[in-house]
């Protein structure tokens, strides 16, 4: 009986710190960087002034959709190539615009 008991409290504990709160970032992912390029495209060009996104836009939608709206997580997926064609400034001010 008192093994059944430990096995049952070690899952209880084991269960509760999986729902911790204060668990890692799961952080973003390749395909939802490829949609701020594709869908936020035109406002991270690098030249030219900045153009804001409406906020309920598929650029916007895209930005939310980033666990935290994660944007600095968003441009450590970037290529050389994605770096020099869109501008990390502008990628990182999309969460304000976007929140």
């Amino acid at each position: 009986m008192a093994g059944k008991v430990a096995i049952l409290l070690l899952l209880v504990v084991s269960l509760a710190a999986m729902a911790s709160p204060h668990q890692a970032k799961l952080g973003c992912r390749d395909f939802e960087k490829a949609r701020i390029l594709h869908d936020c495209r035109e406002f991270i060009r690098p030249e030219g002034r900045y153009i804001i996104p409406t906020r309920n836009g598929n650029c916007c939608w895209a930005v939310r959709v980033v666990p935290g709206l994660d944007m600095p997580c968003i441009i450590t997926l970037l290529t050389p190539v994605e770096r020099k064609q869109n501008s990390e400034s502008k990628i990182l001010g999309l969460r304000n615009v976007c929140m």
